[in-house]
């Protein structure tokens, strides 16, 4: 089978939808000054490119829009402290507080996070003071409620061409 070389098939094997990744790309190596300039090949490619971008946005829509692709995977040990603040509130909080916490717990988050989390759980002492402790490792490390992604970006466009050498 030969290689497809079109210019549709090379934006595609490099397509980055990183945000972070694109606006290191876009950062001009003669700094805001560099000239602005777009040669007919450069625009052409772009016109291939957009076609590239536009079907992986499409893509990525389809994907966002359905409910069980925005899930977040919660490790175990969050579910089950999520569980033992539900059945084992603090006396002193109030059932919003409660309900944040439970939220707040039904996240995704790094190892280092759940580690605190799990500490927290399995401590000794009665539940209740284990979902209080939980309830200190959720203010402690600020965690918040998780939401889902956003599902609206600003798509730009920017060619960055090299100087002659």
């Amino acid at each position: 089978m030969a290689k497809d070389t079109s210019p549709a098939s090379t934006a595609e094997r490099s397509l980055i939808d990183d945000i972070l990744a694109c606006l290191d790309r876009a950062q001009p190596p003669g700094g805001p000054g560099t000239p602005r300039l777009l040669d007919e090949d450069a625009r052409r490619r772009a016109f291939d490119a957009w076609e590239v971008a536009r079907a992986h946005v499409v893509e990525s829509w389809n994907h966002n829009a359905d409910p069980a692709n925005l899930q977040p995977d919660i490790a175990p040990a969050l579910r089950r402290a999520a569980e033992l603040v539900r059945s084992h509130p603090p006396p002193e909080l109030t059932q919003d507080e409660i309900d944040r916490a439970v939220d707040a717990l039904q996240a995704p988050y790094q190892e280092r996070v759940v580690r605190s989390v799990r500490s927290a759980l399995n401590a000794d002492g009665e539940p209740a003071e284990r979902a209080a402790a939980v309830i200190a490792v959720i203010g402690d490390l600020g965690l918040e409620p998780y939401s889902t992604p956003d599902d609206v970006h600003l798509v730009c466009w920017q060619s960055l061409i090299a100087a002659p050498a």
